[in-house]
């Protein structure tokens, strides 16, 4: 397996379950970012590092009206470099949850992406299965390899995942 590991595959087939499970089950200084919607009827999109979880205008990296999403470059660019920089310095494991389509604009933010999977801290993220030009970067660097999760393989992943992890830091 490469460095780093992107998860992909249909929406809610469990791949920020799986990091989330992995990172449970290591002993490693963890950086990085989670995008995550609002509470309740709050449907916009938000930023925050690893672990942690921000419901205010300053973490909003999407805002949904409906079915519609359009991603906030200034957040991306700011606070997700931000976060990329701190988590370059501290960390072990670098988690990137998720990168899709609300970055196409972000330019310094998608900069700090592909200067942390030319680095040599491991990183795990999710990826959506869209195509793009800005996404495909990311697939086709040559440390990273894609993982497509699927209803069959999303329990042994977990395993295999975090062993993989451990190598690395072992």
């Amino acid at each position: 397996m490469k460095l780093h590991l992107f998860l992909t595959g249909q929406k809610g087939i469990g791949k920020s379950t799986i990091i989330k499970k992995v990172t449970q089950n290591l002993e490693l200084s963890i950086g990085g970012f989670e995008t995550y919607k609002g509470i309740g009827n709050d449907q916009n999109i938000y930023i925050s590092p690893w672990n942690k979880r921000y419901y205010d205008i300053e973490h909003q990296v999407g805002i949904r009206d409906g079915i519609k999403a359009d991603g906030k470059t200034y957040t991306f660019d700011n606070l997700g470099v931000q976060i990329l920089e701190t988590s370059n310095k501290t960390s072990q494991l670098i988690i990137m949850d998720e990168l899709g389509f609300l970055e196409n604009k972000a330019d310094n933010f998608q900069t700090h992406c592909l200067k942390t999977i030319s680095n040599d801290i491991p990183v795990l993220g999710v990826i959506k299965e869209q195509k793009g030009l800005w996404l495909d970067k990311i697939r086709n660097h040559k440390n990273v390899q894609v993982i497509q999760v699927t209803i069959e393989n999303r329990n042994q992943l977990v395993k295999v995942i975090t062993n993989h992890f451990k190598n690395k830091n072992g």
